[in-house]
Protein backbone atom coordinates (compact mmCIF):
# COMPACT_ATOMS: atom_id res chain seq x y z
CA UNK A 1 0.00 0.00 0.00
CA UNK A 2 2.53 2.23 0.35
CA UNK A 3 5.32 4.09 3.05
CA UNK A 4 2.70 6.05 4.51
CA UNK A 5 0.47 3.27 5.21
CA UNK A 6 3.32 1.08 7.25
CA UNK A 7 4.42 4.57 9.12
CA UNK A 8 0.86 4.99 10.15
CA UNK A 9 0.74 1.53 11.47
CA UNK A 10 4.28 2.15 13.13
CA UNK A 11 2.27 5.04 14.83
CA UNK A 12 -0.21 2.52 16.23
CA UNK A 13 2.26 0.34 17.80
CA UNK A 14 4.67 2.64 18.99
CA UNK A 15 4.45 6.14 20.51
CA UNK A 16 5.22 8.15 17.63
CA UNK A 17 2.80 11.17 17.02
CA UNK A 18 0.59 11.21 13.90
CA UNK A 19 1.56 14.67 11.92
CA UNK A 20 1.36 14.35 8.55
CA UNK A 21 -2.07 14.02 6.49
CA UNK A 22 -1.98 10.50 5.02
CA UNK A 23 -1.80 9.04 9.11
CA UNK A 24 -4.90 11.72 9.61
CA UNK A 25 -6.27 9.91 6.33
CA UNK A 26 -5.76 6.55 7.34
CA UNK A 27 -6.81 6.87 10.68
CA UNK A 28 -9.87 7.50 9.51
CA UNK A 29 -10.47 11.21 9.23
CA UNK A 30 -11.03 10.53 5.53
CA UNK A 31 -15.50 11.32 5.79
CA UNK A 32 -18.01 10.73 4.33
CA UNK A 33 -18.40 14.10 2.72
CA UNK A 34 -15.18 14.07 1.67
CA UNK A 35 -15.82 11.23 -0.21
CA UNK A 36 -19.11 12.70 -1.37
CA UNK A 37 -16.99 15.40 -2.79
CA UNK A 38 -14.41 12.97 -4.78
CA UNK A 39 -17.73 10.94 -5.83
CA UNK A 40 -18.89 14.54 -6.91
CA UNK A 41 -16.00 15.27 -8.64
CA UNK A 42 -15.60 12.12 -10.86
CA UNK A 43 -19.01 12.64 -12.11
CA UNK A 44 -18.55 16.38 -13.05
CA UNK A 45 -15.16 14.89 -14.71
CA UNK A 46 -16.78 12.08 -16.63
CA UNK A 47 -20.01 14.60 -17.68
CA UNK A 48 -17.04 16.69 -19.13
CA UNK A 49 -14.85 14.33 -20.75
CA UNK A 50 -17.97 12.86 -22.70
CA UNK A 51 -17.77 16.14 -25.00
CA UNK A 52 -14.26 15.25 -26.18
CA UNK A 53 -14.39 11.37 -26.16
CA UNK A 54 -16.20 8.31 -24.52
CA UNK A 55 -12.50 7.02 -24.11
CA UNK A 56 -11.64 9.60 -21.35
CA UNK A 57 -14.48 9.46 -19.21
CA UNK A 58 -14.95 5.81 -19.56
CA UNK A 59 -11.39 6.02 -18.56
CA UNK A 60 -12.21 8.92 -15.10
CA UNK A 61 -15.14 6.24 -14.31
CA UNK A 62 -13.22 2.71 -14.57
CA UNK A 63 -10.22 4.73 -12.69
CA UNK A 64 -12.00 6.69 -9.45
CA UNK A 65 -14.76 3.75 -9.09
CA UNK A 66 -12.14 1.41 -7.72
CA UNK A 67 -10.24 4.11 -5.92
CA UNK A 68 -13.58 5.31 -4.09
CA UNK A 69 -14.71 1.92 -2.78
CA UNK A 70 -11.03 0.89 -1.58
CA UNK A 71 -11.29 4.53 0.40
CA UNK A 72 -14.95 3.60 2.07
CA UNK A 73 -13.16 -0.20 2.93
CA UNK A 74 -10.01 1.55 4.42
CA UNK A 75 -11.77 4.03 6.61
CA UNK A 76 -14.42 1.20 7.48
CA UNK A 77 -11.37 -1.35 8.66
CA UNK A 78 -9.95 1.69 10.50
CA UNK A 79 -12.75 2.80 12.43
CA UNK A 80 -13.58 -0.96 13.64
CA UNK A 81 -9.96 -1.46 14.36
CA UNK A 82 -10.64 1.74 16.77
CA UNK A 83 -13.47 0.48 18.29
CA UNK A 84 -11.61 -3.12 19.63
CA UNK A 85 -9.47 -2.98 22.59
CA UNK A 86 -6.27 -2.14 22.24
CA UNK A 87 -3.32 -4.97 22.61
CA UNK A 88 -2.35 -4.44 26.30
CA UNK A 89 0.69 -6.79 26.29
CA UNK A 90 2.11 -4.29 23.67
CA UNK A 91 1.09 -1.40 25.43
CA UNK A 92 3.12 -1.77 28.33
CA UNK A 93 6.21 -2.70 26.69
CA UNK A 94 6.12 0.90 25.56
CA UNK A 95 7.90 3.29 28.23
CA UNK A 96 6.94 6.56 26.23
CA UNK A 97 3.45 7.93 25.64
CA UNK A 98 1.76 11.13 24.25
CA UNK A 99 -1.00 12.61 26.01
CA UNK A 100 -3.43 11.51 22.68
CA UNK A 101 -2.31 8.01 23.53
CA UNK A 102 -2.42 7.70 26.70
CA UNK A 103 -5.89 9.01 26.83
CA UNK A 104 -7.08 6.59 24.20
CA UNK A 105 -5.62 4.00 26.20
CA UNK A 106 -6.86 5.12 29.14
CA UNK A 107 -10.42 5.39 27.70
CA UNK A 108 -9.71 1.52 26.55
CA UNK A 109 -9.42 1.99 22.84
CA UNK A 110 -6.55 1.42 20.21
CA UNK A 111 -4.91 4.90 20.31
CA UNK A 112 -6.26 7.61 17.22
CA UNK A 113 -4.81 11.09 16.79
CA UNK A 114 -8.59 11.76 15.70
CA UNK A 115 -10.71 12.59 19.12
CA UNK A 116 -13.22 14.50 18.81
CA UNK A 117 -15.62 16.18 21.04
CA UNK A 118 -17.91 13.88 21.57
CA UNK A 119 -15.68 10.76 21.56
CA UNK A 120 -15.04 8.36 24.92
CA UNK A 121 -11.67 9.42 24.80
CA UNK A 122 -12.00 13.11 24.80
CA UNK A 123 -12.87 13.68 28.47
CA UNK A 124 -9.90 11.79 29.29
CA UNK A 125 -7.83 13.37 27.17
CA UNK A 126 -8.77 16.75 28.93
CA UNK A 127 -8.08 15.30 32.26
CA UNK A 128 -4.26 14.54 31.33
CA UNK A 129 -4.00 18.12 29.71
CA UNK A 130 -5.02 19.79 32.75
CA UNK A 131 -3.14 17.26 34.81
CA UNK A 132 0.09 18.91 32.95
CA UNK A 133 -0.96 22.11 32.71
CA UNK A 134 -1.31 22.23 36.67
CA UNK A 135 1.98 20.57 36.75
CA UNK A 136 0.43 17.08 38.72
CA UNK A 137 1.86 15.25 35.32
CA UNK A 138 5.16 15.96 34.14
CA UNK A 139 5.85 15.91 30.59
CA UNK A 140 9.60 15.00 29.04
CA UNK A 141 8.83 17.77 26.40
CA UNK A 142 7.89 21.84 27.69
CA UNK A 143 4.01 21.44 26.22
CA UNK A 144 0.50 20.78 27.86
CA UNK A 145 -1.26 19.71 24.32
CA UNK A 146 -1.81 16.88 22.92
CA UNK A 147 1.48 15.79 21.70
CA UNK A 148 2.90 16.25 24.82
CA UNK A 149 4.82 13.42 25.78
CA UNK A 150 4.48 11.37 29.02
CA UNK A 151 6.77 8.44 30.80
CA UNK A 152 5.06 5.45 31.94
CA UNK A 153 6.07 5.82 35.55
CA UNK A 154 4.71 9.35 35.67
CA UNK A 155 1.44 7.90 34.55
CA UNK A 156 1.30 5.35 37.13
CA UNK A 157 2.27 7.56 39.79
CA UNK A 158 -0.69 9.96 38.39
CA UNK A 159 -3.24 7.11 37.79
CA UNK A 160 -2.35 6.19 41.51
CA UNK A 161 -3.13 9.59 42.88
CA UNK A 162 -6.09 9.67 41.48
CA UNK A 163 -7.26 6.74 42.10
CA UNK A 164 -7.38 5.26 39.39
CA UNK A 165 -6.10 2.08 37.16
CA UNK A 166 -6.28 1.97 33.81
CA UNK A 167 -5.45 -1.56 32.24
CA UNK A 168 -2.13 -0.37 30.34
CA UNK A 169 -0.43 0.96 33.11
CA UNK A 170 -2.30 -1.66 35.80
CA UNK A 171 -2.20 -5.05 33.99
CA UNK A 172 -3.56 -6.96 37.10
CA UNK A 173 -6.45 -4.68 37.44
Amino acid sequence: MGDWWNQWLRVREASQVADNLDEVLAAGGLTAPMLAGVLVFAFIGLSVTIGPGIFWGLFAAVVCAPCVMWAFREVREAREKSRQPPDYDRWQKVAVYSIWMAASLWADRVPTPIITPSSKIYPYLQQLKAAVETGILKTIDSGADMKARVRREDLITYATAVGEKPKFLFPEA
